[in-house]
């Protein structure tokens, strides 16, 4: 089978959900260096004194989830662009239902 196109808001969908995933992540590690250290976060590689409050943290989130969400869109949109020219990508399955109902 190859897949030939993707649905644009499909793949954005599964992306933004990754990208709120990966945002709670993000939250949790910034909480838990913020707390667990007594030195300033700008040390640990972040450019500035950052307060993480509530606020913030779903601010965090709400552009991790946005981002995602337009980086699937762009994904879908150039790979469908690209697969009318190059071809889709070969996939290959192997159906064990199919095999044993014949």
């Amino acid at each position: 089978m190859e897949l030939k196109k993707i649905n644009i808001l499909s793949l954005s969908k599964v992306a933004a959900i990754f990208g709120f995933i990966l945002g709670i992540f993000q939250i949790i590690l910034l909480f838990v260096l913020q707390s667990a250290s007594n030195v300033p976060i700008e040390t640990l590689g972040i450019p500035q004194q950052v307060d993480l409050t509530l606020s913030s943290a779903f601010s965090v989130l709400a552009l991790s989830t946005i981002i995602y969400f337009i980086v699937g869109a762009l994904t879908a949109l150039i790979y469908n662009i690209i697969s009318k020219y190059i071809g889709g990508i070969i996939l290959e399955f192997n159906d064990k239902k199919l095999k044993k109902k014949k």
